[in-house]
Parts: structure tokens; sequence; C-alpha cells
């Protein structure tokens, strides 16, 4: 998909997400997150502060950059336009872990059940950190204004 022109890549994407509808929610977010870890990576895209700034869905898979917040976003983008967000909630949280000073863009899900982008091509749940995680801030779908798509 991420070779693809524009055009075709947000067809792709189009398209997995109308087959993720046909999965159970886990192997949905599975293949959420194996299909973004691949995602081409640059090391800045996105102004972590200036979250007004971030793009939609759309503008996103168009430009086809990659930091890690930007992965972060296009987990939860591609997930939330499913069917599944009738029964799930999204959060995009920046957080620390422990003590270290490393920001981690993160996609919280079910209040922790799910954690995505915190290690790479793997879901994992806020019990399984062996350290305590810190949020600094937290955006739910409606602070991303997602519902206005």
């Amino acid at each position: 998909m991420w070779t693809l022109r524009s055009d075709e890549r947000l067809h792709a994407w189009k398209e997995f997400r109308h087959r993720l509808n046909d999965l159970p929610f886990d192997e949905a977010v599975a293949q959420t997150v194996h299909l973004w870890s691949f995602a081409p990576f640059v090391s800045h895209y996105l102004d972590r502060f200036e979250p007004e700034d971030w793009p939609s869905p759309w503008i996103l898979l168009a430009d086809n950059m990659y930091d890690d917040l930007a992965k972060s976003l296009g987990m939860l983008y591609t997930l939330y336009f499913t069917a599944h967000r009738e029964k799930h909630s999204f959060a995009l949280v920046k957080a620390v872990v422990g003590t270290s000073l490393e920001n981690y863009n993160l996609v919280d899900i079910d209040d922790g059940k799910y954690i995505l982008n915190f290690t790479f091509d793997t879901v994992i749940s806020k019990v399984q950190l062996d350290k305590d995680l810190s949020v600094i801030h937290s955006y739910s779908a409606n602070d991303l204004q997602l519902p206005k798509y």
C-alpha cells in the first residue's frame, strides 16, 4: 500500500478498513498495527505541540510521510473509521514510561486494554508495561474532531 500513488493508496486504505469490519476486534487491531508498522518512516513530520495542525486522515495518507506521531494517528484513524468504533473508545496518548525522558505517542483503546505503537508490530496492554506509564496528554476522538468526518 505504501508504494502506491496517492489515490490508489487511499483506495487501498478504504478496502483495508472494510476488511477489518468483518474481523474480531483483537484481529482487527493486530492487522492495523502490522500495516502501520511498515509505513515509511521520516524523522519529523508533525508538530507534537500543535494538534490543531494535525492532518485529516485523507491528507495523512496522501502525504505518505510518517513519524512516530503520524503512525499513531494512522492507527487510530484506521480503527476509528470501522464499525468497531461503536463498541470501543480510542485516544491518542502522549506519555512517558517510568523515569525515561523519551516521549511516546501511543494509541490507547478501551482505557489501556490495547496499547499501540509502543513496541514495533506488537499490541500490548497497560498491564504489560513493566514500568509506570505517565500520561502527559490524551486526545479523544472528539478532541481530534473525528466525528466530523
